[in-house]
């Protein structure tokens, strides 16, 4: 009776087995899928990924950034984990450096990029010397 017990588990087991190795490779593409779609709108909206832009400019941009939080989510930019930095590029305009605590957030921003650029803009103003 045992080996039968012991037996069907085993079956069952290796049941399970095949099916999560049989649905894990959908879902892990999904999820790629969703996580590709989510860049693309990024790109769409005007952020481009730091590490593509000039060095010197990103290297002064990086240092002179005023927030030590995700400006969309609040988030404390942990420099262990990384942010997800971007420069925000419009036509006729410089270059704008944005620091998110995750790809949700960048995505969140094209939404409403004004709102996110002003609260760095206040930002940058409380950290400017009084008549700079």
């Amino acid at each position: 009776m045992k080996t039968i017990v012991h037996s069907l588990l085993s079956s069952a087991a290796l049941l399970a087995l095949a099916s999560a190795a049989y649905a894990g490779p959908s879902f892990q593409h999904a999820q790629m899928m969703s996580q590709i779609e989510t860049e693309n709108r990024i790109a769409a909206a005007g952020l481009v990924p730091l590490s593509k832009e000039d060095p010197a400019w990103a290297a002064k941009a990086l240092a002179e950034y005023p927030l030590q939080t995700c400006v969309v989510s609040g988030e404390k930019l942990d420099s262990a984990v990384g942010a997800y930095d971007y420069a925000y590029v419009q036509p006729g305009a410089a270059p704008r450096l944005v620091r998110f605590s995750s790809l949700h957030s960048a995505d969140q921003f094209r939404k409403d990029p004004a709102q996110y650029l002003k609260m760095i803009e206040v930002a940058e103003k409380s950290r400017s010397p009084v008549g700079a």
